[in-house]
């Protein structure tokens, strides 16, 4: 894939939630679910969007601004995917699952991303809750 979702002037800031190294053969499926914690505690709404990506590279995001993912692929059917948070919305949990196939043997890393955009400056931080709250699961079938 080469881009993400745009919206207009305003830049979407990308980081991992949650990332798992998975050892698959060829044409092995690899089956993912992933679930988290999301809080909005600014006075705006924000755009919150969630994907499943796997990649040959061990790499975590930290707010990229309009990532381009290109080492690796989408999980399908969890493609980018999104949700408008209002102010105040609190502890809402989010689920993604999906599949994909191994393109050759060796490892991969799956990774939940989560982005978000909004027209406040600013305003597109939100609390999000990795410890305690989710996680991100694979099993290997083949």
């Amino acid at each position: 894939m080469t881009s993400l979702c745009q919206w207009g002037r305003h830049t979407t800031y990308h980081s991992t939630l949650y990332i798992l190294e998975v050892q698959a053969e060829e044409d092995q499926v690899v089956l993912v679910h992933a679930q988290y914690e999301c809080t909005n505690e600014n006075d705006n709404n924000v755009m919150l969007c969630q994907y499943l990506a796997w990649s040959t590279e061990n790499t975590i995001h930290r707010e990229v601004a309009n990532l381009q993912w290109t080492h690796g692929s989408y999980i399908i059917p969890s493609v980018p995917a999104g949700e408008n948070l209002t102010p105040g919305m609190h502890h809402g949990y989010r689920a993604l699952s999906g599949s994909f196939v191994a393109p050759h043997t060796g490892t991969f890393y799956i990774s939940l991303i989560i982005y978000a955009a909004s027209s406040a400056s600013q305003g597109w931080r939100l609390h999000c809750h990795p410890e305690g709250y989710g996680g991100l699961v694979a099993i290997v079938f083949g």
